[in-house]
């Protein structure tokens, strides 16, 4: 083995780390989280292995956890993305991710545990000091030179570690086992179901266990004395919770890939505009050919980032799919349908419309905004002068009511912290009813989704819908459907169990 660039290792102290990446406070609040998981079930500690998912693992250090996703989730939400926000440090100082991935952490009742090297320990240092009764297992320089010493070491620090620990946690998922899983799902569900403690022993840390390097010979095996559990899911709800640094990763990471989402298909959609004025001149196949591909463009975007979710926890809602539907074909049924093969109009060049509606939803973060697309000129199938939509007026009134109802929610709401939302709901509900009264249509609704499940925690994150379906012509005819809907964080300050204010609310979608 060769010798390490330690002269090279990245350091820092805590006030170099930006302020909204980390808070010492939070640190300590994040780590007492885990231990409340602990100590509801009456568990000894919480296990965390991390392994290398890039590349090729160091397999004789026993440096890897078999690609164990859930401990990495684990250690991104105790140490803030740490790999993440130092990876421009980390590929600066040369060596190889598999060492810096070296870590060990276990979380006990009164005290953690923290196993590094000599390599990452000023890396991990400015992010644990705040962890109280902190005991850090920490290789050599010399040690990390000589394989075998390295090797030994890790495993006598492991034994340490996990010494008088009868009943384990762990955050387990193998990314290769639930490979495909992605886009049906929760991987973590899959994961959990099928987790069995034997799943373990093929980590080579923990295949260590059961032989003994002074003695030279066979030991128990790990798990046969030991009691380990799943909790995958468990950690996945306290990564979601609404802190300052993660309302914050939102805002930087998830927000403006959403906004660069929608706006992309704005772009795409003035595009079609623009297309459909040209192609008065051209044949019935060009235009069908400009639709196709200029409706198909469109819909990509909307699909990779509701697709390619990386992270979802069990028991999230199962938020509506994405969509991009034209005149007609944005009915009730489609749009509350979760089949995806109802989520996208394809044969565009073929129908009549006025207006298109579009939902963006990214699934990892729950950002979730609706909006209705309307056209300065009638979509239709035959070679006609421009003229005046015939229910242009009439769309755009009803859809001017249903934005100001919805967007009036937060601020009634504020008004009369002592009422609840849902009651504001139903109130707005009723105020747009009457406003319509005179209007044709299938049904209306305001509601609210949480899309984390956590209504009452301090902080929280709620998508605030609003629909009028099924708008019928004067023969009955369904011109389609109208919505809105935005995504806010609500922040709720109480003292001693009584609501002191409920009046921080901020749109992360209105404009």
């Amino acid at each position: 083995m060769m010798p390490l660039a330690l002269s090279r290792r990245p350091g820092q102290t805590r006030h170099d780390i930006p302020q909204f990446l980390f808070s010492p406070f939070l640190s300590l609040y994040r780590i007492n989280s885990l231990r409340t998981l602990m100590r509801k079930d009456h568990c000894d500690c919480i296990l965390i292995i991390l392994g290398s998912l890039f590349g090729q693992l160091m397999r004789s250090l026993g440096l890897d956890s078999k690609f164990c996703d859930g401990a990495h989730q684990t250690a991104s939400y105790l140490l803030f993305d740490i790999f993440e926000s130092r990876e421009s440090d980390i590929l600066k100082s040369k060596v190889d991710m598999e060492v810096f991935e070296d870590v060990i952490i276990c979380i006990k009742k009164n005290e953690t545990h923290i196993y590094c090297n000599a390599v990452n320990y000023m890396l991990f240092l400015p992010y644990i000091t705040s962890w109280p009764n902190l005991r850090i297992h920490c290789i050599t320089e010399g040690e990390m030179n000589n394989v075998d010493s390295y090797e030994e070491s890790k495993i006598l620090a492991f034994k340490n570690i996990t010494q008088n620990c009868k009943f384990i946690f762990l955050p387990y998922n193998d990314i290769h086992v639930n490979a495909g899983l992605f886009f049906s799902d929760s991987f973590l569900t899959t994961a959990e179901g099928n987790f069995n403690k034997m799943m373990i022993e093929d980590w080579p840390i923990v295949q260590s266990y059961a032989f003994d390097c002074k003695t030279q010979s066979s030991h128990e095996f790990f798990t046969l004395s030991r009691e380990v559990v799943d909790i995958s899911n468990d950690v996945g709800r306290l990564a979601k919770q609404m802190d300052p640094v993660y309302i914050e990763e939102s805002l930087v990471r998830s927000l403006l890939a959403f906004t660069g989402t929608l706006e992309a298909v704005y772009r795409l959609m003035d595009s079609y505009t623009d297309s459909k004025t040209q192609s008065l001149k051209a044949s019935p196949i060009e235009v069908g050919l400009i639709s196709t591909v200029v409706v198909t463009l469109s819909t990509q975007p909307l699909l990779s980032i509701y697709q390619h979710a990386t992270f979802a926890v069990k028991n999230s809602p199962r938020l509506l799919p994405p969509y991009l539907l034209y005149g007609k074909e944005t009915s009730k049924f489609n749009i509350l349908s979760a089949d995806m093969k109802f989520k996208v109009t394809e044969n565009v060049h073929s129908m009549e419309f006025d207006h298109a509606i579009i939902r963006g939803y990214a699934q990892p973060s729950g950002l979730v905004c609706e909006r209705t697309l309307f056209f300065q000129q009638s979509h239709n199938t035959v070679e006609l002068p421009l003229t005046t939509k015939p229910h242009f007026n009439r769309l755009t009134r009803i859809y001017t009511e249903l934005l100001s109802v919805l967007w009036s929610v937060m601020d009634e709401w504020q008004k009369n912290t002592h009422v609840s939302l849902d009651k504001i709901l139903l109130q707005v509900q009723s105020l747009l009813t009457h406003k319509l009264q005179c209007e044709q249509f299938k049904d209306l609704e305001i509601k609210s989704t949480y899309p984390w499940q956590n209504p009452t925690d301090p902080v929280t994150m709620v998508v605030l819908n609003g629909a009028v379906y099924d708008i019928l012509d004067e023969d009955g005819t369904s011109l389609g459907s109208l919505v809105a809907a935005d995504t806010w964080i609500i922040s709720t300050l109480r003292v001693n169990q009584c609501e002191l204010e409920t009046d921080t609310t901020v749109s992360l979608t209105k404009s």
